[in-house]
């Protein structure tokens, strides 16, 4: 800057103390310049001015479009310097700047940057360029490995994330994929996989995994129950196909084995099978099915007697029992229908079914059997239309006997007895007794005064017919009868009569003793045979009245007795059956209070009689045959346990009745002699 307007007077001198001189470039800005004039005599003046210099303008901006790179953080970042493209200003640049230096991952692409120059004026300029930020920083992949089981169909599945283990990008990972995610038996054991990694900007990165497939998945069993036949031989067997329901497995199964396969008859009934399933990687699983075997074989039945014919005077048949066997041990065999082999007199049918039952342990049955073939069975009837009588009063008093032959062929020959002799004049003062009286027969014995027991002998019945019997009895008595038919066949029957003598004596001979009731009182009366029927319509009865005021139970009134058995009594069939076996069972119980076992029966040199006697009373013994005539008996000895032992050997071969008496009890026992 030059400046002239300064004048100094003639004799001073003007000196520049502060500023520039004239001509001097000067800066921006106030530039004082201060003169001092002094003159001759010294005096001084100060005097100055300012130069004022200003810039106002602005820097020229030049800038250039730039691209950076992210980093492996993910950041970059660019300066002014390096957009700068030779920026200048007048007076120079004092400060240049960027909109925006650091990029990261949201800046990805262009990105407009302001740069801005600022001179040492303060004047500022700008001008924009593009900063563009790339990412080529590929991710880093990191798999791992794992371990997948395979499910029940067999198959297992994985996604990336299974096998990613936290691969990462300097930005974002956009996706994961593998190259293989579903896997099945065929792929047990390691598996490489590959893990690949892709970033937003396509950068890309892989590693590998090892997927190790397995299964541990057990096999599914599933069985079913069964039923099961033995065999002829007793045997049965199953498969595994007969357990098996449909058992499954998800890689395949290796084996299947059952617990048990073969049955014999030891196992009839339910049994517990396992199935046992393997599959192809060794997994185990079982199950179990109820075996439940059965035998419905039936045993067999052997050695059947062939269809017996008997004889017309045969009581018995006799045969070898058959045999059985079956597929299983156990097997029985009984008689279910029919006499046995042996029995007396119980073929009396004329066709009787024998039948034998085999029965295995399982319940199987099998029935065979043949026929017992004889002729018409000699049987008869015995029977009495008054069966208690009252000696003494004629309107009860007498007792007809009727034996009619049955069966067998005729015409029959018919023995009548008696267990006893006649009674005679058993009453003081009075005279007569027990009558016996048979038309068509011979009788002997039956007038008093007799020592035998009496006997009416029809020698010819014919078919369809009968001998008839009158009697008068004073006690108790036994009549017996015998019929022989024409081929010689016997067949015995017998019935009790009950009676009493009811005659009164003394001063009452020709009365009736009669009980007279009177209220729960009762007294015993004769009475005169016109007054005997009044008596008895107002409730009084024959006889004493003993202890009870009751009647004899059984009384005149109560019926009958008939017999209809080859060997048959007034007694039960089972009390008359004669048998081959020597022992106490062939007891013979009479319809008494005592109770007698003689065997054996039949017999032959000896026979035992046991007896009931709990009151010790006195004990007698009589032996009848057919025509009633007492036979005597020889004592042998007694057992040490009471039984009685009688010698009969001397004895002839027959039918005899054994009589024994007990106090006011007796029974007759029917004995066959051989």
């Amino acid at each position: 800057m030059f400046f002239d307007n300064i004048k100094i007077t003639s004799g001073t001198s003007a000196i520049q103390t502060a500023g520039l001189p004239s001509g001097s470039v000067f800066p921006v800005g106030i530039t004082t310049n201060t003169f001092t004039a002094t003159d001759a005599s010294g005096n001084s003046s100060v005097g100055s001015f300012d130069v004022i210099v200003t810039d106002n303008q602005a820097p020229t901006v030049i800038v250039q479009n730039r691209t950076i790179q992210l980093d492996n953080t993910g950041h970059a970042s660019v300066s002014a310097e390096e957009i700068n493209n030779g920026s200048s200003d007048n007076c120079g640049i004092a400060l240049m700047s960027l909109s925006q230096t650091n990029f990261d991952c949201n800046n990805m692409g262009d990105n407009m940057v302001t740069l801005t120059v600022t001179d040492l004026h303060g004047n500022a300029a700008s001008a924009t360029a593009v900063v563009t930020v790339s990412d080529n920083v590929p991710p880093i992949a990191i798999a791992q490995n794992i371990t997948i089981y395979l499910d029940t169909m067999g198959i297992a599945t994985i996604i990336p994330e299974d096998v990613n283990n936290g691969s990462y990008d300097n930005c974002t990972v956009a996706t994961l994929s593998i190259d293989k995610i579903s896997f099945d038996s065929s792929n047990l054991g390691d598996n490489a996989v590959v893990l690949t990694v892709i970033d937003l900007n396509n950068n890309v990165s892989i590693d590998t995994a090892i997927v190790k497939v397995m299964d541990n998945m057990a096999p599914i069993v599933i069985t079913k129950n069964i039923t099961v036949q033995l065999d002829f031989g007793g045997l049965a067997s199953i498969t595994v196909a007969d357990i098996n329901n449909g058992s499954s497995d998800n890689s395949g199964i290796a084996t299947m084995v059952l617990s048990k396969s073969n049955f014999d008859c030891s196992n009839v009934g339910n049994n517990l099978v396992t199935l046992t399933v393997t599959d192809v990687n060794g997994n185990i699983s079982t199950a179990s099915s109820v075996v439940l075997v059965i035998d419905n074989i039936k045993p067999v039945i052997a050695g059947l007697p062939s269809n017996i014919t008997l004889n017309a005077c045969d009581i018995t048949a006799t045969w070898i029992a058959p045999t059985a066997s079956d597929n299983c041990a156990g097997v029985t065999i009984v008689q279910t229908a029919g006499p046995s082999s042996g029995d007396l007199n119980a073929f009396t049918n004329l066709t009787t079914h024998i039948i034998y039952t085999a029965t295995d342990a399982s319940g199987n049955s099998t029935s065979a059997g043949f026929t017992v073939t004889r002729p018409p069975v000699l049987t008869s009837t015995m029977t009495a239309d008054n069966p208690y009588l009252h000696f003494g009063y004629s309107e009860d008093q007498l007792a007809t006997i009727t034996v009619r032959p049955l069966g067998g062929v005729g015409p029959y020959t018919v023995s009548i007895t008696m267990n006893r002799s006649l009674q005679c004049g058993l009453v003081s003062g009075l005279v007569g007794g027990e009558t016996w009286s048979a038309a068509n027969a011979t009788n002997t014995h039956n007038s008093c005064p007799v020592s035998s027991a009496p006997v009416s002998l029809g020698s010819v019945v014919a078919s369809g017919g009968a001998l008839t019997l009158t009697v008068s009895l004073m006690s108790d008595a036994i009549i017996m009868a015998t019929i022989t038919d024409a081929n010689g066949c016997i067949t015995t029957n017998e019935i009790q009569i009950g009676a009493e003598d009811d005659r009164c004596q003394g001063l009452d001979i020709g009365k009736i003793k009669m009980c007279h009731r009177t209220g729960s009182e009762c007294s015993s009366i004769c009475v005169d045979l016109l007054s005997v029927a009044s008596h008895l319509a107002h409730g009084d009865y024959l006889g004493d009245c003993g202890n009870s005021c009751s009647p004899p139970v059984a009384n005149p009134k109560t019926g009958s007795s008939t017999t209809s058995s080859s060997v048959a009594s007034s007694r039960t069939a089972s009390d008359e059956t004669a048998s081959n076996k020597s022992t106490p069972s062939d007891k013979i119980i009479q319809e008494t209070n005592i109770d007698v076992e003689a065997y054996p029966n039949p017999f032959k040199s000896s026979i035992y009689v046991r007896l009931s006697n709990p009151e010790e009373k006195s004990i007698s013994m009589n032996m009848f045959d057919l025509m009633g005539k007492n036979v005597p008996l020889k004592p042998l000895n007694k057992t040490s346990d009471g039984v009685d032992v009688l010698d009969t050997e001397r004895l002839s071969a027959g039918l005899y009745f054994l009589q024994v008496k007990i106090g006011d009890y007796s029974k007759t026992v029917k004995l066959i002699k051989e």
